[in-house]
C-alpha cells in the first residue's frame, strides 16, 4: 500500500502530465494559426546572433539545470517530497496559463525559414512535442522555457539551506597540500 505522504507528490505528477499534454496541444494549434505572412517582430536574440542555427541548446540548458535541481534535492530525505510536489505543481499551473495565453495571442513567426515538424493530427504532434521529437515554429509570447528556469532557480534558492559549498570545501582542505607549501615527499 502506497503511504499517503506520496499521494500529493502523485496527484501533483498525474496534473503535471496533463497540463503539460493540454499545453503541448494548444502549441500545436497555434502554430496551425500562426500567421505565417506576416514579417517576423523585432528580436534583439536574433539581431545578436543572425548567424546562430542550433535552437536546441535551449533545451538543453533547460534539461541541465532540471536534472541539476533533482540531484540537489534528491537525497535530502526531509524536503525532497515538499520540493518535488510544489515544484510539479506550479508548473502545471503555469502550463495552463501559459496554454491560455498562447490560444489568445498569435504572434507571427521569428525564423523565416523556420519549418514545423508537427504536421500530423494535433492529439498525436502533441504526445510528439511532450517528448521533444518534434517542434512547432510559432512565436508564443509566454515562454514555457523561461517558466521551467524561472522555476528551478526558486526551488534552489527558496529551498536552500546554504550547504552546497561543503563538498568543495572538503575537497580543497583535503588537496590544498599539493602543488602548495604543505607539500611534503
Amino acid at each position: 500500500m502506497v503511504r499517503l505522504t506520496y499521494l500529493p507528490l502523485c496527484f501533483s505528477v498525474v496534473f503535471f502530465l496533463i497540463t503539460l499534454y493540454i499545453n503541448s496541444l494548444v502549441q500545436v494549434w497555434a502554430d496551425r494559426n500562426s500567421p505565417y505572412w506576416l514579417p517576423a517582430l523585432p528580436d534583439i536574440g536574433h539581431n545578436l546572433l543572425p548567424y546562430w542555427t542550433y535552437y536546441k541548446i535551449n533545451d538543453y540548458f533547460l534539461l541541465t539545470s532540471f536534472v541539476l535541481v533533482i540531484i540537489r534535492y534528491i537525497f535530502q530525505r526531509d524536503i525532497r517530497l515538499i520540493v518535488f510536489r510544489r515544484w510539479l505543481f506550479l508548473q502545471a499551473a503555469m502550463f495552463i496559463m501559459r496554454s491560455i495565453s498562447i490560444y489568445v495571442t498569435s504572434l507571427s513567426v521569428p525564423l523565416p525559414g523556420c519549418n514545423t515538424t508537427a504536421v500530423g493530427s494535433p492529439p498525436i504532434e502533441a504526445f510528439y512535442i511532450m517528448s521533444l521529437m518534434h517542434a512547432t515554429c510559432g512565436d508564443v509570447l509566454f515562454s514555457g522555457h523561461t517558466v521551467t528556469l524561472t522555476l528551478c532557480a526558486l526551488a534552489w534558492t527558496t529551498y536552500s539551506k546554504g550547504e552546497e559549498h561543503y563538498p568543495i570545501r572538503w575537497l580543497w582542505n583535503k588537496y590544498k597540500g599539493i602543488n602548495g607549501r604543505n607539500q611534503t615527499w
